[in-house]
């Protein structure tokens, strides 16, 4: 991988995340709230067996991780443990509130198929790893008990989430999709979810998939500025705290996308505080310029920072 050597610095735009802190942080935890206190009385889904606990489980993982990448990203309060290289090492973790996101989108266009659907491919896990073990463990005296209870909770569970023989002829119809296997065999073209999980496809997931898994473009990404043998000190540190930057908004972006689509889905009245934070992180950054007029200013109408709203409590 040739390089050419480095004479100039990147202008490096810097922005000040206490401006929306508040309000995207209390935002943030009234959404995980709502959809734990008030999922019941949201309309059709609130009948569906298990909805609640998968959507609560997707959005609590997608704060974890984003808490991780703030952590990491972080310049205040000074850490100095807390390296410019760790910007590199976001994109797997952004990329899981990709995930997340996508599954809840895929989730709402079917909502009761898909739940039960994720369930079956949770137990078909649970069944092929109870396989692994027992072929590797099934001698061993300290494994007996373990092994019994991984079967009875097999058993008991595969009536509860209606696993059938036919299921288990064919497993591979009970794993549940990737955001790629969404858009390529189940989402109908042409239709607002598909083109959705198309556009943060292309937008947004190919360049986090290439640098976590260490393709031939991601580490071409990365090499560079984990080497920079022919790069100068100060070019070097202003290219890491430009991916900070864009890392760190990369990950803002997809988990407003994320806090939005459950607005739109359940209506927990969180509008104004959304579009608010949606303001500020498009005069920001282009992607969430995109991401707000294509996909949300049809419904919340256009975002502008002289609407900011109260604080408001978190619910």
């Amino acid at each position: 991988m040739a390089r050419q050597k480095a004479t100039s610095s990147p202008d490096i735009p810097r922005h000040d995340f206490g401006v929306i802190r508040e309000h995207f942080d209390n935002l943030r935890q009234a959404i995980g709230n709502r959809i734990d206190r008030e999922w019941p009385g949201r309309s059709r889904f609130g009948g569906v067996e298990g909805g609640k606990a998968l959507v609560l489980g997707l959005y609590k993982a997608s704060e974890n991780y984003l808490a991780a990448s703030r952590f990491l990203l972080a310049d205040t309060p000074p850490e100095p443990a807390r390296k410019l290289e760790f910007a590199l090492a976001n994109p797997p973790l952004a990329r899981v509130i990709l995930d997340a996101l996508c599954t809840v989108v895929f989730l709402f266009d079917s909502f009761e198929a898909r739940v039960a659907w994720h369930y079956k491919a949770g137990w078909l896990d649970v069944r092929r790893e109870t396989d692994r073990l027992r072929a590797a463990y099934s001698s061993d005296p300290e494994w007996v008990e373990d092994l019994a209870r991984r079967e009875h909770y097999l058993a008991e569970t595969r009536s509860i989430y209606g696993i059938t023989d036919e299921d288990l002829k064919k497993p591979r119809k009970l794993q549940f999709p990737t955001p790629d296997a969404m858009l390529r065999d189940h989402l109908i073209k042409g239709t607002d979810r598909y083109i959705f999980v198309e556009f943060m496809l292309d937008w947004f997931y190919r360049e986090l998939s290439q640098d976590s898994h260490l393709t031939f473009t991601g580490i071409g990404r990365t090499l560079p500025l984990l080497v920079a043998r022919d790069m100068a000190d100060q070019v070097r540190h202003d290219r890491l705290q430009s991916a900070r930057t864009k890392q760190i908004g990369t990950s803002l972006i997809l988990m407003m996308t994320l806090i939005t689509e459950l607005e739109v889905e359940l209506g927990f009245g969180e509008k104004e505080r959304a579009k608010y934070v949606w303001a500020v992180l498009q005069s920001w950054n282009p992607s969430a310029k995109e991401v707000y007029s294509r996909f949300y200013e049809p419904f919340f109408g256009p975002a502008s920072v002289e609407m900011k709203p109260p604080l408001g409590g978190r619910c």
